[in-house]
């Protein structure tokens, strides 16, 4: 048997060879499960030469040579440890959008948010129509006693007034016991001389004269002394 070893090694070039013509089969063979039935290959080798022939299970070689086996598979090694993960693979396409789902029950009422600003006040609507008329309201208390004696007091006075000037206060009063209820003044004689002011006159918060001012509106006449007329309407129980 270590004759047939050493022979085996010096032709292992021969060997290989073989193994090169049988790879079709090792690996046709090499996936198969473990615990199958293995199959062999047999083959005999020359003592002298160290070549080797093809045999079959049941064939005898020739004289002067011995019959060797092995199998086409070697035995199924043992599991390798896992690997490390792999990259993340790049993302995918958004798939379709899937039908609508059914309406969920109603959820409980929110929390009142809080007011929202003020608007813009709207547009004033239409009139509504006429209420019905109200029922008549009690007489009120009677007013004191009006005037019996009404009078008209004046006062004329002449000013010079050049272009664009004003008079002085030209003021007329009411008798003593009268009361001012009203007054003006004019300048009949010019149609540019204009009343500028026109006010009551009180004495003790009680109204008792009138009081005026009369402006020449003219940008380039002079009037001489025009007569420039305050008056006042004064009443008396």
């Amino acid at each position: 048997m270590l004759k047939l070893f050493s022979l085996l090694r010096r032709h292992i070039l021969a060997f290989a060879a073989m193994f090169l013509v049988l790879s079709g089969t090792a690996y046709a063979v090499a996936g198969a499960p473990v615990g199958s039935t293995q199959k062999k290959i047999y083959a005999c080798v020359t003592a002298r030469y160290g070549t080797l022939n093809l045999a079959n299970s049941t064939q005898s070689c020739p004289l002067g040579q011995n019959k060797i086996s092995w199998n086409q598979a070697g035995v199924a090694g043992r599991r390798g440890a896992t690997g490390p993960a792999g990259p993340a693979g790049p993302k995918g396409d958004t798939g379709a959008r899937g039908p609508a789902g059914a309406t969920g029950p109603k959820g409980d009422t929110g929390a009142q948010g809080p007011a929202g600003a003020t608007g813009p006040q709207g547009d004033t609507g239409a009139q509504g129509p006429a209420g019905a008329t109200g029922a008549t309201g009690p007489q009120g208390v009677t007013g004191p006693a009006g005037a019996t004696s009404v009078v008209v007091r004046t006062n004329t006075v002449q000013q010079a007034l050049n272009a664009g000037q004003e008079s002085t206060d030209i003021t007329v009063s009411c008798q003593p016991g009268e009361v001012a209820t009203g007054g003006g003044g004019n300048a009949p004689q010019y149609g540019f001389l204009d009343l500028v002011a026109s006010f009551p006159i009180t004495t003790n918060n009680v109204p008792s004269g009138w009081d005026i001012r009369i402006k020449n509106g003219s940008s380039s006449q002079n009037v001489g002394n025009p007569n420039l007329t305050a008056y006042v309407i004064c009443a008396s129980p």
